[in-house]
């Protein structure tokens, strides 16, 4: 499931958008790996509090993204 999520280079815009909100938001630098992104593998520097987050934040970029993934519009 996770190449419907990434695999798409039209989707690749929406996740730095994703990615850069949310690095904001946290007021943190994430790194944009595979692991973090998509299966919630945090780098230990990184608060509980602010793991969580980025884990809803990461969920709800998803989630976004099920519905029109077989369409040509993005989230």
């Amino acid at each position: 499931m996770t190449s419907m999520y990434c695999a798409c280079p039209k989707i690749e815009k929406f996740w730095e958008n994703v990615w850069e909100t949310t690095q904001h938001i946290l007021d943190l630098h994430i790194p944009s790996s595979s692991p973090s992104l998509y299966l919630g593998d945090m780098p230990e520097e990184i608060t509980r509090n602010d793991g969580y987050l980025l884990q809803i934040f990461t969920a709800a970029a998803k989630k976004a993204i099920t519905p029109k993934w077989l369409q040509t519009d993005l989230p």
